[in-house]
């Protein structure tokens, strides 16, 4: 998954996809941020219709809801006078290109749906490597080998499956001590409840899990309310957006 960058896509492409067949995604956020600016000489009212629709393109279920869903879009926004010029840039640039897998049912379950994976390792390497300073070529290929032989020390392995973050754990540890979350057998699982034809569920791969919110007190110092977790169960998405995460108890 990357951005709309047609440099990046032909070095993964002429790089990983020899012997490889890779389906390349493109992150809506960046496709979203691209069409934000396209939409600013568009009044208030037509951009949030817009916005609606791509949205709907985006949560499509399948090619087929996705094909229905754009062919009605782009026949509304060409009887609007103010909305013909864009979508033609949507149709070329957005669904007949090669970034046009921007849907959520291209995304695998429980892979990242941005492509912020990249963009932190890029921030790793201006930060460790470049010093976020713009080197001349052959200073850039000698910090960029030295950065291969660093990763290749390490040896992390390459994940193909889907690993849970330390944090998460951690948070779900916690909170199945306070008993905010546990695992239930719903008795109505299915329609059957309601035209009296019930059957026992026979899908054993499916665990329904209930989450209840969480305790939350006020805290003076950042004069808002917090969940009763420790530090180290506090999510890092809460750790960014709001500052420390303390202990409440």
């Amino acid at each position: 998954m990357g951005d709309a960058d047609k440099a990046q896509r032909n070095a993964v492409d002429a790089v990983l996809g020899v012997d490889n067949e890779l389906v390349n995604l493109m992150c809506y956020f960046h496709g979203a941020a691209k069409i934000y600016k396209h939409t600013r000489g568009i009044s208030i009212g037509l951009a949030a219709r817009v916005f609606r629709d791509i949205a709907d393109m985006h949560y499509a279920t399948s090619a087929d809801e996705l094909s229905h869903i754009q062919k009605r879009c782009l026949e509304e926004w060409q009887t609007l006078p103010q909305l013909c010029a864009f979508a033609s840039y949507f149709s070329a640039t957005w669904l007949n290109s090669p970034f046009h897998r921007w849907q959520a049912f291209f995304t695998p379950k429980g892979f990242a749906a941005t492509n912020n994976p990249v963009e932190q390792f890029n921030r790793a390497i201006k930060r460790d490597y470049t010093l976020r300073a713009r080197l001349k070529m052959g200073t850039l290929i000698d910090q960029l080998l030295l950065c291969v032989r660093s990763d290749g020390i390490r040896s992390r392995p390459f994940a193909t499956a889907v690993q849970p973050r330390a944090d998460v754990l951690r948070r779900v540890r916690e909170m199945r001590k306070a008993g905010s979350i546990r695992e239930v057998s719903p008795e109505k699982h299915s329609i059957g409840f309601l035209t009296g034809a019930m059957t026992p569920a026979t899908n054993t791969n499916v665990v329904h899990i209930v989450s209840d919110r969480m305790e939350r007190v006020y805290d003076p110092h950042d004069r808002r309310t917090k969940e009763t977790l420790p530090v180290t169960a506090c999510v890092s998405t809460q750790k960014n957006a709001h500052g420390d995460c303390r202990n409440a108890r």
